[in-house]
């Protein structure tokens, strides 16, 4: 029986690398597994322990340390060297892999005995995507067309993230050519090498995987399209003639999913789930502090097995939730209704998603409850304060992320249970190897009343006078702090924690913060924060300890050149925070103070949804399927392409003669 050695390089990034290797731990049916390789590329301390921790006693696992960075191409080409399956598997750090995926990966390879390369379908990977419905999980995507007999379509072309190789063909020489250093382009050359070796390279189109395609090599400087550039020149002298004849058929089929996945996988079909918690949302999008807690609190639930759904009644932005999010949420309150059976609770998050919380509560007989963020009875000048009072007397639980608005609720009345928020113990950390500038501030600037941004610039135009260079990150004009200051606009989480790796302090004037969730991220990074008050961080930061609580609201130039003669105790002290709060602490104390239990999967039962036709979908994908192998095997294709052109000019012309 063939087996599968799988290759995974990694550099940093521990937060990916925990969901990717609980995966494998937890989903890989071992008889088709021979060794789980591990390229650690001299990866920080927090990594390292990381995988130590994660693969200790299990010897399907070889973790393998490098005294020297090698790079990823030099990582992966070595890696390929110590392979002994008949087919390997690279990974990239930032994959998830489903349950049953090594033997889906076999079943391709012994389909075809030419087949040499072969990828699975993603969330993130160009040509690759097949984008999850909302309220769809990405292993929902995955048992739905796990459930259909796969037809394994040529690939055009394979993409890294996730690439099967049949090993014997590949062993003459090095897997990736170095010659494109840092990657980008380099899985497009294996493509068209295979090709040329007249091997087939095919999508396993019955394996769906979730991708983030969030890269922890590179700054938060946007060197990305430079790396991209130099290496697509070197691809275009090599290949650029079939490889624009490659995307030029693409083109001409007008195929919206290259490989005929028909839309009804996910808009026709469903599955009837059960959820311990239902998040209601006003909004879902990149640039919120609040969305971006409870979307991170989603994700970590359901990787602990607990299921857990986002339904928002707002604006979304898809492109932000098929690109970042493990489950894009519910926007419209019928298919909740016809995909979830039942909820546990249902938590409102904000003063306007009360009611539809309400309703939905109702609706399942569920548990009515509050994610308490902030002091929403202050908000809007205070103009639903009596009402916020009676709601959190309503509620059947109120849960606060700290222990200032577990006061506050309970100054309300009401009664509150408090989980220990913070920042991601694994993307949020100090790396001993970080280049830290002594003179570098940073900011996040926002136009809003409650961030105190009127207070912050003039705060920054202190420390700018003082020595200090400027880093701003948020909104990125509208301010003439900004014309001598660095400015990088919005930034992911995995670019935030780069930038509190960099600088030496980070700045929060806000006037009013449920918790403070970005002086807690530059803590746990090892930058100093500075804030204007305790407020949410009452009870968790100490004045000169591991934080700095501004002596005055404009504390003088004075202040900040102290700054720079440095507080290495505080730096020290200040990741000690991470003892204190936490994402994973909160989830963990959460999960225990409601008694919120893993559910196994129900079965899979594709049933219609409501007000929609019901067509046999296995009929139509293969009908699709057969349309699309029937173009891509004939050999008139392009032959006949001018008589075809010819034929649609003439009857053009005959219709508009009449």
């Amino acid at each position: 029986m063939s087996k599968i050695t799988v290759l995974i390089p990694v550099y940093n990034a521990p937060k990916a690398v925990d969901f990717l290797l609980k995966s494998l731990r937890d989903n890989t049916n071992r008889s088709f597994v021979d060794q789980i390789v591990i390229g650690n590329d001299n990866s920080d301390a927090m990594t390292t322990a990381l995988i130590d921790d994660l693969t200790e006693g299990d010897e399907l696992f070889h973790h393998i340390k490098r005294e020297k960075n090698l790079g990823f191409l030099g990582n992966v080409n070595d890696l390929f060297k110590r392979a002994t399956g008949d087919v390997v598997v690279l990974l990239n750090s930032d994959t998830i892999l489903p349950a049953g995926w090594a033997e889906r990966v076999l079943a391709a390879f012994e389909s075809d005995p030419t087949i040499g390369l072969a990828c699975p379908l993603t969330t993130n990977a160009t040509n690759l995507v097949l984008k999850p419905a909302p309220g769809q999980h990405w292993i929902d995507v995955d048992r739905a067309i796990s459930t259909i007999p796969p037809v394994y379509p040529n690939c055009s072309p394979v993409v890294g993230f996730f690439l099967c190789i049949r090993r014997a063909f590949f062993n003459d020489a090095e897997l990736l050519d170095p010659i494109y250093g840092n990657g980008y382009w380099e899985d497009t050359d294996l493509h068209f090498r295979s090709l040329k070796r007249g091997y087939r390279n095919i999508v396993i189109d019955n394996l769906f995987v979730f991708h983030s395609n969030h890269s922890p090599s590179f700054s938060i400087d946007n060197d990305l399209k430079q790396i991209n550039d130099t290496n697509q020149k070197t691809f275009y002298r090599r290949w650029r003639k079939q490889y624009l004849q490659m995307v030029k058929t693409q083109a001409d089929l007008s195929l919206s999913n290259r490989h005929a996945i028909p839309r009804t996988v996910q808009h026709r079909y469903i599955f009837t789930r059960k959820l311990e918690v239902l998040f209601v949302l006003p909004a879902v999008h990149a640039n919120s502090g609040g969305i971006s807690v409870v979307m991170n609190f989603v994700d970590e639930l359901n990787q602990r097995g607990i299921p857990a759904a986002v339904y928002t009644f707002g604006k979304c932005d898809l492109m932000y939730a098929h690109t970042h999010l493990q489950n894009v949420p519910f926007m419209d309150k019928q298919d909740l209704i016809n995909q979830i059976a039942s909820v546990k609770y249902v938590f409102a998050t904000s003063y306007n998603s009360h009611d539809h919380a309400q309703a939905l509560a109702s609706h399942y007989g569920s548990k009515l409850a509050c994610f308490v963020q902030g002091p929403e009875a202050a908000f809007a000048n205070g103009v639903h304060a009596v009402a916020m009072l009676k709601r959190y007397n309503s509620y059947d639980v109120n849960v606060a992320v700290s222990e200032y608005l577990a006061q506050y609720v309970e100054a309300m009345g009401a009664q509150a249970i408090k989980i220990p928020l913070g920042p991601s113990k694994l993307a949020f950390y100090a790396s001993e190897r970080a280049k830290r500038s002594p003179k570098a501030l940073a900011a996040c600037i926002r136009e809003a009343d409650l961030k105190g941004t009127g207070r912050l610039c003039a705060n920054l135009a202190m420390a700018q006078k003082a020595g200090f260079e400027i880093h701003l990150f948020g909104e990125t004009e509208g301010w003439d702090i900004m014309d001598k200051a660095k400015c990088h606009g919005n930034l992911t989480s995995a670019q935030l924690a780069k930038l509190f790796s960099q600088v030496s302090y980070y700045l929060d004037t806000s006037h009013m913060e449920g918790l403070g969730l970005l002086p807690l991220e530059a803590a746990f990074s090892g930058c100093i924060p500075i804030v204007a008050q305790e407020m949410g961080l009452t009870g968790i930061i100490e004045d000169g300890k591991n934080a700095i609580v501004l002596p005055h609201e404009f504390p003088g130039i004075l202040f900040y050149k102290s700054l720079l003669e440095g507080r290495d105790g505080i730096r020290t002290s200040a990741p000690g925070l991470r003892d204190k709060v936490s994402l994973e602490a909160a989830v963990s104390s959460f999960i225990d103070q409601l008694s919120l239990v893993q559910s196994s999967e129900m079965p899979v039962h594709l049933l219609p949804a409501q007000d929609h036709h019901n067509p046999s979908i296995v009929d139509e994908r293969d009908y699709y399927r057969a349309k699309l192998q029937q173009v891509y095997r004939s050999k008139s294709w392009w032959l006949t392409k001018p008589v075809r052109f010819s034929g649609r000019l003439a009857r053009r012309i005959l219709k508009a003669e009449r």
